[in-house]
């Protein structure tokens, strides 16, 4: 469900690859943060996690969608290096994401 909101907020329903770039990102962290749990016998949860900081992350992305003139607008907008707003954003969730399947395999 989380994914879904995350494509609608970011506006990828036209690109296929986009889509599923952001379901993985959205999946992998629970796949193996529930695959940890079985094995060891524990859910260990770093400093920076999915759970509280991906949420905060996300509800602060939706919030700041919502409070602009369009959404449209903000995701395709370019401010640096000509890499879209929408882009950037999937670019550290990708981080984000990584950081959290690397203190689940270590």
């Amino acid at each position: 469900l989380s994914a879904m909101n995350v494509m609608a907020m970011l506006q990828v329903g036209d690109s296929a690859q986009n889509c599923l770039l952001v379901w993985l990102l959205s999946a992998c962290p629970f796949f193996f943060g529930t695959w940890e749990q079985f094995y060891i016998g524990r859910l260990y949860l770093g400093v920076i996690n999915g759970p509280s900081d991906g949420v905060l992350i996300l509800s602060g992305s939706l919030i700041l969608s919502g409070c602009g003139h369009s959404a449209t607008t903000l995701w395709d907008w370019t401010p640096i290096f000509g890499v879209s707003m929408r882009a950037a954003m999937i670019g550290v969730y990708s981080i984000c994401v990584f950081f959290t399947l690397a203190a689940n395999i270590v």
